[in-house]
């Protein structure tokens, strides 16, 4: 996927559309996929965590998962 395209609707709001399955739509998703809607590195996303400006939650299993709605209150990125 490209990094150059955003995934934000021109009202703001992420393009969740490659992500329903079946007319449901995920809650959570990984840090990968949270970079890939917010079109930034995934080390970004990972910053963002460490400094506060983005919650996330940490599975049984260790990995991260970041709620949609959270993702929704992060500004667009600035290029």
């Amino acid at each position: 996927m490209s990094r150059s395209r955003s995934h934000r609707h021109p009202e703001g709001q992420l393009d969740l559309g490659a992500l329903t399955v079946g007319g449901i739509t995920p809650s959570f998703v990984s840090v990968d996929t949270a970079a890939q809607l917010m079109s930034v590195s995934h080390w970004t996303v990972r910053r963002w965590i460490d400094n506060g400006h983005l919650r996330a939650r940490k599975m049984p299993s260790g990995c991260l998962r970041i709620a949609v709605a959270d993702l929704e209150l992060v500004g667009e990125p600035v290029r």
